[in-house]
């Protein structure tokens, strides 16, 4: 489950017009100078030796942006819903690997002996961390941040103390998150509203582009199928087909699916009730609740 639900967070990010928009916004404060069509998708996994044999780890999503054949950088976006004490050392392990694996290319030019062959030229590594999170990242954003001993004055000046970037999407500023063009400007308004308003959310008229990949970062974030579920509905399909999807209609749907499937976890929970002859049970669970609650618990109905 966890890495089926690693998988849907990254979809919406993966795509290139909702990669260059994020990137535009936080660096280039909404200038299009990174262009979707200039991102060349990057492996995302990597081997990372240990003591104890050789691991994989995978980054979430990360692109190179280049301009014809010369790379200007690579660019990595990882998402946190929850904080991570670790995040510094992670985002270094990430960001070597790719290091690294411009050493291997340039290793490999050299040894071949087509002269047609030459390495890119060395281009940087960014990292950007975009925390989902109500409360603002207080973990280490730093490696100095991650040490648990005491560091020796006369040390410190020999230690690079790597500096991660991470992003507070709910408590973005509203001018910020109307220079978003993409669908990630619904996804930070999301949150932004959410942290604003105690939860509550009032949904805006803009139509969803990509909405497979915004329904499955819902499902991944707040963990209720029923973003997905909805995709099966033949009228959401229709309107899918028309381009006309909204974050309105969406909660509508998930909404109405809820209703549906409260009405019918209580009839089957009625009926095994009934069979049962729990006479007061029954009677009991059409008012109460929390003994509502209980008895599907007992049945095993979710």
């Amino acid at each position: 489950m966890a890495n089926e639900k690693d998988f849907t967070e990254k979809l919406l990010f993966a795509l290139a017009d909702v990669f260059a928009d994020i990137i535009n916004v936080l660096v280039y404060h909404g200038e299009p100078v990174v262009k979707p069509e200039d991102l060349l998708p990057d492996e995302t996994i990597s081997d990372l030796k240990l003591a104890d044999g050789l691991h994989m780890q995978e980054r979430d999503v990360s692109k190179i942006w280049t301009k014809g054949n010369f790379r200007f950088a690579l660019i990595g976006i990882e998402n946190q819903t929850a904080q991570d004490k670790d995040m510094p050392l992670r985002i270094i392990s990430y960001d070597g690997a790719s290091y690294k694996a411009q050493v291997n290319q340039h290793k490999a030019a050299e040894r071949s002996k087509d002269p047609a062959e030459k390495p890119h030229p060395v281009y940087p590594v960014v990292s950007f961390v975009l925390h989902f999170g109500m409360e603002k990242w207080s973990a280490p954003k730093t490696l100095f941040d991650c040490f648990e001993v005491d560091i020796p004055e006369e040390m410190k000046p020999y230690i690079s103390n790597y500096r991660i970037n991470v992003v507070d999407v709910p408590w973005l500023d509203d001018d910020t998150v109307k220079l978003f063009k993409s669908d990630f400007r619904l996804v930070a308004d999301y949150f932004v509203q959410k942290r604003k308003n105690g939860g509550d959310y009032k949904p805006p008229k803009e139509t969803i582009k990509h909405v497979h990949e915004f329904l499955a970062f819902l499902n991944a974030v707040s963990g209720d199928k029923r973003y997905l579920e909805i995709l099966s509905d033949p009228a959401f399909q229709e309107n899918m087909r028309k381009g006309d999807i909204t974050m309105c209609e969406v909660l509508d749907n998930v909404e109405k699916r809820g209703e549906e499937k409260g009405e019918n976890k209580l009839a089957l929970l009625m009926k095994k009730l009934l069979a049962a002859k729990r006479y007061e049970d029954a009677d009991e669970a059409t008012t109460d609740t929390i003994k509502r609650n209980q008895l599907y618990k007992e049945f095993g109905i979710q």
